[in-house]
């Protein structure tokens, strides 16, 4: 949480930029960071949208229950629960390791169309920049890949989102398994 952009999200929002670009207006929405009310709401709705987030990622690097990562309900038993408190147990995550990080698809990340497009999107959440990276893990034997946005702040980056459009990752946060070769594969455009 303290390398998110939560605050500066939260304080920064612009309304006015954020329904000219998506021409709809929705209830889920953030709203007008310019009264301290919504602001607040705006820090409730993005930090349950990070800590959602990182529960799926972590919940995708322990679990072996899959089918609840896709955001479909799973029936299970007294059992099942148990089990999967077990799975689930944080301190698991002690042995992780991050390999490698990337830009995605760095092709088109550093066309024109996406760069002013990224430009744009950092200016409704008041930061200077916005980019994307992709992280290589390593829990357990196994690699997975997770997406991230950034916003930059001054000199300082901050996480928006465990979520990398280029990186074709999950809006959930959930980590993608995957090999070390794929991986490069993502990040050199091949």
């Amino acid at each position: 949480m303290q390398a998110s952009a939560i605050n500066e999200m939260s304080e920064k929002f612009r309304f006015d930029l954020y329904t000219d670009r998506v021409r709809i207006l929705m209830i889920q929405s953030p709203a007008p960071s310019d009264y301290p009310f919504y602001a607040e709401i705006n820090r409730a709705q993005f930090s349950w949208q990070m800590l959602s987030q990182v529960k799926n990622l972590v919940y995708g690097l322990l679990s072996t229950e899959k089918g609840m990562l896709d955001g479909q309900p799973v029936p299970i038993d007294t059992e099942g629960t148990i089990k999967f408190m077990k799975e689930v147990n944080p301190e698991r995550l002690a042995q992780l390791q991050i390999m490698k990080t990337g830009v995605p698809d760095p092709e088109i990340a550093y066309t024109e169309r996406n760069l002013a497009n990224w430009s744009k999107q950092a200016q409704i959440y008041g930061a200077d920049e916005l980019t994307e990276r992709v992280v290589l893990f390593l829990v357990e034997g196994d690699y997975y890949y997770v997406g991230f946005t950034l916003l930059r702040y001054g000199d300082n980056w901050k996480i928006s989102s465990a979520t990398s459009a280029l990186g074709g990752t999950s809006t959930l946060g959930t980590p993608q398994k995957t090999t070390e070769e794929e991986f490069q594969q993502l990040i050199s455009g091949n």
